[in-house]
């Protein structure tokens, strides 16, 4: 179980702010840095194993939500709005991404990621399809985002125990 020591003292093993002081305990800087980490793997593990299978299951958005939401709260150890909007961005990224990769892969088109001009529109285009055109996007987007939205509360004073 991971221990934060607060400036006054008290000893933290929930995310959040300072049983004691109220002070925030988190790090934006880390929780980006874990977000984009997540996501990314996230995004990798979703457009190959849409690739590979065929298939896309609607919980794997979820996951995904939860996925990046547990890596932003576990490693920055923070909690409330603005650890919320890091992983709600990272998840709709991610899921974003993964999907472009995924139409990439199923299209035959993963050359274009390596695409010399610039801008490079067949890029561009593959992830206006997929955020636009796809109406799976919009719905794994969603299913995502609700799988994530727990790291804006603050923990139960409970819970520290």
């Amino acid at each position: 179980m991971k221990v934060v020591v607060c400036a006054c003292g008290a000893r933290n093993v929930v995310g959040g702010d300072c049983i004691i002081c109220g002070a925030p305990l988190g790090s934006p800087a880390v929780a980006v840095a874990a977000a984009a980490a997540s996501a990314l793997g996230l995004a990798l593990l979703w457009a190959l194993t849409g690739w590979l299978t065929g298939v896309q299951a609607l919980w794997f958005g979820m996951f995904f939500g939860v996925a990046v939401s547990g890596a932003v709260a576990h490693f920055s150890f923070g909690r409330g709005w603005l650890y919320q909007a890091i992983s709600s961005g990272a998840t709709l990224g991610g899921i974003v991404l993964g999907e472009t990769l995924l139409l990439l892969l199923l299209h035959g088109r993963l050359g274009s990621l390596l695409g010399l001009e610039q801008p490079n529109l067949g890029l561009l285009e593959a992830v206006r399809f997929a955020v636009v055109d796809d109406a799976w996007s919009l719905v794994f987007g969603t299913v995502g985002l609700l799988g994530g939205f727990w790291v804006w509360k603050q923990p139960d004073p409970a819970e520290d125990a």
